[in-house]
């Protein structure tokens, strides 16, 4: 028999273990909780996209490559320096959507597999293949700035828009509406060598779809590889 003795009241046995018992237990879930991992920073941003059950749809870039067809390609290899050659229409030949630049995949992989580590697979589309039943349901993670519809249309409004210039000879660049006279724009365009991108990242929901949207987009090419890796 087990008893106990305080300022003269008697302590039931039942109650004494029913107290150790109930002691044990809150001590367990006192050590489960401190013990629990915290989510760290990207489980914080990515959560709305990992904890939706359907996969998110990665949109990249789309793109319109023109090609020489064989004939032409032959009369190109056979031109001398100051010579000129006339090409028809024929000539060439518009590839839509069937390619897409080195940064952009590196970009493309470093999302879905940092995604996968996670438990969600992404599906990979192109941005103007898509259309918005498509998306219902879905996260969209589009990658890309000015080649990218989903993106121009996402970012439209918020702090950091981009601004591609008046014409081609400008440099395109990344303005903040609070503050007109910052921006950031890249040192030469092309032909020149490039050393230099800018990009942001972006979380915010689509205004059609409510579902998350993250946008990772870069000025240049180079730029959605490091928004991508970052």
């Amino acid at each position: 028999v087990v008893s106990s003795h305080f300022s003269g009241f008697r302590l039931h046995p039942r109650i004494f273990w029913w107290s150790c018992g109930a002691i044990a237990v809150i001590s367990v879930a006192l050590s489960a909780w401190v013990l629990k991992p915290r989510p760290d920073n990207f489980d914080r941003f990515w959560s709305p996209v990992l904890q939706v059950s359907s996969s998110p749809v990665l949109v990249l870039p789309t793109t319109n490559t023109f090609q020489l067809q064989p004939n032409a390609t032959q009369k190109f290899s056979q031109l001398k320096h100051g010579e000129s050659v006339t090409l028809a229409l024929g000539d060439v030949q518009d590839l839509h959507n069937w390619h897409i630049s080195l940064p952009v995949l590196q970009a493309t992989l470093s999302v879905a597999l940092a995604l996968q580590r996670k438990g969600q697979t992404p599906l990979v589309r192109i941005g103007t293949d898509l259309k918005m039943d498509e998306l219902r349901g879905h996260p969209i993670i589009a990658i890309g700035s000015f080649s990218n519809p989903w993106t121009q249309e996402n970012v439209t409004g918020l702090r950091f828009t981009f601004d591609r210039g008046v014409s081609d000879k400008e440099s395109p660049r990344i303005e903040d509406a609070r503050d007109p006279k910052r921006s950031w724009s890249l040192a030469s365009i092309y032909p020149d060598p490039q050393t230099k991108d800018y990009a942001f990242v972006t979380r915010t929901f689509d205004p059609v779809t409510r579902e998350p949207f993250v946008s990772l987009a870069g000025l240049r090419s180079f730029g959605n590889q490091i928004a991508g890796e970052f």
